[in-house]
């Protein structure tokens, strides 16, 4: 979040000399006054100069970070629904929190960019097995381009469970991936797929 004090301090500091040089001559209340509003004015100009740029870098970390920039704001790559479904029901909460370009991530992504997305800790959440929709599995990402890695990256869950991720329980404890019954209902975590 911005430091709205420290603009206006910054603005206020840089007041062009030109400014302060008509100001040093005033001769009565209304030349005073007016110079005063010259250097209201040229601080606010500074102010807004200041405020263009802060915009275009939060546009820019925005895009480099996944995100999109969308109705003056940043959409985040990556995002934990609040509310709570079963596993049927993951991408439709997904889009209807998030928005249409969002759908559950899978296990790499969870794993890997969580913590970067101040993704809530000390919960379980739904993801998504594949890679992008419609891929049978991360495993089968990871063999088809890795193929002489034999490891498995997530479980291969029993026909009544679905891919979960369990966020930084303690100390004690490290992300991880498993299995849950789809009928438990958990909030989803989601990542940005335009």
């Amino acid at each position: 979040m911005r430091c709205l004090v420290c603009f206006l301090l910054l603005a206020a500091a840089h007041v062009p000399a030109n400014a302060q040089d008509a100001c040093s001559e005033h001769t009565s209340v209304l030349d005073e006054i007016s110079c005063l509003e010259l250097k209201l004015t040229r601080q606010q100009q500074a102010l807004d100069s200041l405020t263009r740029q802060m915009e275009k870098m939060d546009r820019r970390l925005c895009r480099r970070l996944g995100g999109a920039w969308l109705n003056d704001k940043c959409s985040a790559f990556m995002g934990a629904t609040e509310g709570a479904v079963p596993a049927t029901g993951r991408w439709a909460q997904c889009k209807a929190e998030l928005g249409g370009d969002y759908v559950p991530c899978n296990a790499f992504q969870a794993l890997a960019l969580s913590g970067l997305y101040k993704i809530p800790n000390q919960q379980y959440y739904w993801l998504h097995a594949g890679g992008t929709a419609g891929q049978a599995s991360v495993q089968t990402l990871w063999r088809g381009t890795h193929s002489s890695v034999p490891i498995a990256v997530q479980p291969n869950c029993p026909a009544d469970h679905t891919v979960s991720f369990f966020h930084s329980w303690d100390t004690n404890h490290v992300d991880s991936i498993g299995c849950l019954q789809n009928s438990r209902e958990l909030s989803v975590v989601c990542c940005r797929v335009r």
